[in-house]
């Protein structure tokens, strides 16, 4: 087979190999003859690759050969103990297994739900998986949620809640947690990729499968939680009061670049205060103190303490934002929403 082309198939699949070697097969590509397989129990993805036999051999060892090779073409040799990689003058000796010792197989394709992958929903899972929790002590909150009754994509990570609207035009009347793993590799392997085209989401209560083009398959286990965060409530409860939604100012990136220079090394908070129309910011710390001062007419008189930093992410986002005693939130059409805790 073409070497360049196994590597790009490889580096794909890599996507979902194990980083310890807890359990061995975890780590390596599974050759079927038909397609390799990559799995650690989290993740697996399948893509397109013949062979004449079917074995497994370490993942990272594999490709890292196969990358640092400048040879055309690759070949494989099962003997009792060793496969044999030949590439170009080349010949590797790896320790394989048997198909028997395979661990994933491909769950029956009973769906609940099948949605398009298009560009919007995928926007969606980009900008929530940004607010998906990374805090391994709530493993409820590492993923994004997908309610298909409401058409909404929410994720939370405890300082930030994030929900988008999706076309309306998919039809789900699923509530599924998928886990961050599976949507950052849906989201590197479709989008903006040849990959990626015609593409689909099936879900049910135990998977999520994303039907890529060219014959790749994501699947993902479903987070389970008999008691799922109720993300439209918590933001329901933490808003006080209707926002006064304005265009995010002129300048304020660039305000809270500066505020992140004194505030960031000692996690200080920088003080919104609203008054007379005028946004003003105030980050003071052992490096220093720095003040800004923004046009932010019609808005309600308001003091608050923010992270500058998850501010700043917001408004790359979205092109709106109020200011409350509570929280401030952002939006972008009627599509895209995010909160953010005060701090205190």
């Amino acid at each position: 087979m073409i070497r360049i082309e196994l590597v790009k198939t490889l580096e794909l699949a890599g996507r979902a190999l194990a980083d310890n070697a807890m359990i061995p097969i975890f780590q390596c590509f599974c050759f079927t003859k038909t397609h390799v397989i990559a799995y650690n129990d989290s993740i697996g993805i399948i893509a397109p690759c013949e062979t004449k036999q079917a074995f497994a051999v370490n993942g990272k060892t594999l490709l890292g050969l196969l990358t640092h090779s400048l040879a055309k073409e690759v070949e494989f040799t099962l003997e009792e103990h060793d496969c044999i990689v030949k590439a170009g003058r080349s010949t590797f000796r790896l320790p394989w297994f048997k198909p028997n010792e395979f661990l994933f197989e491909e769950p029956e394709p009973k769906w609940l739900a099948k949605l398009a992958l298009t560009n919007d929903l995928l926007f969606g899972f980009q900008a929530c998986l940004m607010t998906a929790s990374k805090d391994n002590t709530q493993p409820a909150l590492m993923g994004v949620c997908l309610n298909g009754v409401q058409h909404t994509l929410y994720s939370c990570d405890g300082d930030a809640i994030t929900r988008y609207t999706f076309s309306k035009g998919q039809k789900c009347a699923a509530v599924i947690m998928l886990p961050s793993a599976f949507v950052d590799t849906v989201l590197k392997m479709g989008f903006g990729t040849d990959i990626g085209k015609n593409g689909y989401l099936n879900v049910n209560t135990e998977w999520a499968h994303a039907e890529l083009g060219n014959g790749y398959h994501i699947y993902g286990r479903v987070i389970e939680n008999p008691n799922p965060f109720d993300h439209a409530n918590e933001i329901k409860n933490t808003i006080e009061g209707t926002p006064t939604y304005l265009e995010v100012p002129k300048g304020l990136s660039h305000a809270l670049a500066r505020a992140l220079v004194i505030g960031s090394d000692e996690s200080k908070p920088t003080r919104l205060t609203v008054q007379e129309g005028r946004l003003k910011l105030l980050t003071e710390s052992s490096m220093g103190i720095v003040r800004d001062s923004l046009q932010f007419p019609k808005h309600p008189d308001v003091q608050a303490n923010i992270n500058a930093e998850l501010t700043q992410r917001a408004i790359g986002l979205c092109d709106q934002m109020a200011i409350l005693e509570r929280c401030t939130v952002y939006r972008r059409g009627d599509v895209l929403f995010q909160l953010l805790g005060n701090m205190s």
